[in-house]
């Protein structure tokens, strides 16, 4: 089956009409100057599930390059909040004892746990490194969690307790407690460029046959990186 696939790029979303929750006035002024560049996979007429494998093979294909050409090292931000209320139990399985991440590859680094109390709740957050070879398996892993995050980020960044607390609270303020639907892309975006990394949005709707891939970015990267894109897909 062939998949259509696009590439475009938006340049300065504070002030782009197509991005209002990054023009709204808690954003727009900001010292980060975002952009995004969105790749969209579909096949008129075809059923949305008969999208989600090739757009997968092609968000790996995508992500590889993407980490070759710009030398960032490739992580991935993992959030995930308990159902139940906390307890003893909860609290020592934490994250990486989940049974979802068995099948972890050793050679993902995982970083220390963050451990965020809502209520009567948990929300777990915790930064890995994963390496190329294990790109596919984070891209299988995408809807497993409340939000996993593929990040580009500088391999210098610090994987501890405190980095992965800081991470979760700009993506979900306050203070990391918000609805799983309320993820703040436009406050977490900004934060990622802030320190010199790119993040990226999988989103898909099961009612349509298309797959996007939304990667924010500083502005004055995305000439180089729509550049990489365009080469790859």
């Amino acid at each position: 089956m062939t998949i259509d696939s696009t590439v475009e790029l938006s340049r300065d979303l504070s002030h782009h009409t197509d991005w209002p929750l990054f023009s709204n006035a808690g954003v727009a002024g900001r010292e980060v100057t975002l952009a995004a560049c969105t790749l969209t996979w579909r096949k008129p007429g075809a059923r949305p599930s008969d999208v989600i494998g090739p757009a997968s093979a092609g968000l790996e294909r995508l992500l590889t390059q993407l980490r070759a050409s710009l030398g960032y090292g490739m992580h991935m931000l993992v959030v995930h909040a308990t159902l139940q209320p906390k307890s003893a139990v909860l609290m020592h399985r934490g994250l990486w004892r989940m049974d979802v991440l068995k099948s972890m590859p050793a050679a993902i680094a995982r970083g220390a746990e963050a451990r965020i109390e809502c209520d009567n709740k948990v929300r777990f957050a915790a930064l890995a490194r994963v390496p190329l070879a294990e790109i596919a398996w984070m891209v299988a892993k995408l809807s497993a969690f409340e939000a996993i995050i593929p990040l580009f980020l500088k391999s210098d960044v610090p994987m501890d307790e405190t980095a992965a607390s800081r991470l979760a609270n700009a993506a979900f303020p306050p203070g990391g407690c918000a609805d799983r639907s309320d993820l703040d892309w436009a406050n977490f975006a900004r934060h990622i460029v802030s320190i010199g990394g790119i993040c990226a949005r999988w989103s898909s709707d099961l009612s349509v046959p298309e797959v996007a891939l939304d990667l924010f970015l500083a502005d004055a990267e995305a000439q180089r990186v729509r550049a990489i894109l365009d080469e790859a897909h």
